[in-house]
Parts: C-alpha cells; structure tokens; sequence
C-alpha cells in the first residue's frame, strides 16, 4: 500500500460528510424494531451501518493528519466543482422552482432551452428545434403512453392555457 504525502481538494469535508452520514444511519438503524437477536430485521442495517461509521472514522482521522493541498481555492473550484457542473445545478434548482408556477411544460422548455444554448452551443434556433423535439417525445411517452399526470401552470391554467 502506499502512503500519500498530501490529501486532494475536498478530501477532508467529504470525509466529514461521510462521517456524519453514517451517525446518521446508525441513528436511523437503531430506530429499526427488533435489534435484539441476530435474526431479527434492525440487526443487519445496525451492523452495517456501524461498520461504516468505523471505516469512515478512520479515512477522516488518517486524511486528518495527512499534509493538506498546496491547491488554491480557483484551483480546487476547478477541479471540484468547475463551470459547467455550477451552471446545470443552479439550472435545475431554478427548474425546480418554476415547476409549479409555470407547470412542467413550461418550465421543461424554458430548461431545455437554456441547455442546450449553452452547452450545444449551435445557435439559438438549433436549440429551439431540439428543445420541442425533446419535450415532445418525453410528452408523448410520459403523458399518452404511460399516463402520467404532469404538473400543470396555476397562472397559465387561469388564462385559458389548460395543459401546460
């Protein structure tokens, strides 16, 4: 095995992370009826989960006392969390959020769009064209095939626009 002379960007708080998840499923393990036998249906996610407060532990200690990155902050944005990963989350974020207010064809289209702009990057009508391909197809499937109720705009309903 070999031994690292330096932890990666991120490496500490994703271990922390990891260490506060697994409290978190020891907690949510305890709370299964029936740890008592070794038979019974909360002994397995206990042990499991121990086992993985134990390891977690360890990685956090050890990475702890491993020597730290030479990295700056730009340095560890770019390789953590570069661009294109912060722009598709605040994307979907803020697709989340107009979901119930502009109803799901709308904002699938408006999210759509904006994507493919950005990232496609063939022009504003490529964009477009693709956009309603694409949302029509998952409209056609989602909807008509399997039935799925969509969530509709509140606004968009009240002015006569039912079904987006």
């Amino acid at each position: 095995m070999t031994t690292k002379t330096s932890r990666g960007p991120g490496e500490l708080v994703f271990n922390g992370i990891l260490v506060l998840v697994s409290m978190f499923l020891v907690y949510q393990a305890y709370q299964i009826s029936g740890i008592g036998e070794l038979s019974s249906p909360g002994f397995f996610p206990l042990v499991a989960s121990f086992v993985m407060l134990v390891s977690s532990m360890f990685t956090f200690w050890t990475t702890l006392h491993t020597k730290a990155p030479s990295h700056s902050f730009e340095s560890f944005m770019e390789r953590i969390l570069p661009r294109n990963i912060l722009i598709i989350l605040a994307s979907i974020f803020v697709f989340v959020l107009c979901l119930d207010s502009l109803g799901f064809i709308t904002a699938a289209f408006l999210f759509l769009f904006f994507t493919f702009t950005v990232f496609y990057r063939r022009g504003w009508l490529v964009s477009l064209l693709l956009s309603v391909v694409v949302l029509t197809v998952v409209f056609v499937i989602f909807r008509m095939v399997f039935l799925v109720v969509l969530p509709e705009s509140e606004w968009l309903g009240s002015l006569g626009f039912s079904g987006f």
